[in-house]
């Protein structure tokens, strides 16, 4: 399995944060996808961003990162009603 880097990135024209993700390999500076709370529905959303090289990951992978997102989910709305 490769390692993926998650970082939690806050932008001011949304309510949550996102997380970027990052693939070693291949995309060390650039996230090759986001996982993030849509504003209006409040539903965990992923997305994959556009570039040169195709992006395989394996169901293990994915489900990490599922998993990833899940966590990521749970604690972004239990600290958003602290506000």
């Amino acid at each position: 399995m490769r390692n993926f880097i998650f970082e939690q990135v806050s932008d001011i024209n949304d309510d949550y944060p996102y997380l970027a993700i990052y693939m070693n390999e291949i995309f060390e500076n650039n996230p090759f996808m986001e996982i993030s709370i849509n504003n209006e529905t409040c539903e965990l959303q992923f997305v994959l961003y556009k570039n040169d090289n195709n992006i395989q990951i394996t169901a293990e992978e994915w489900e990490l990162i599922y998993q990833e997102g899940q966590t990521f989910f749970i604690k972004t709305i239990k600290n958003a009603q602290f506000y």
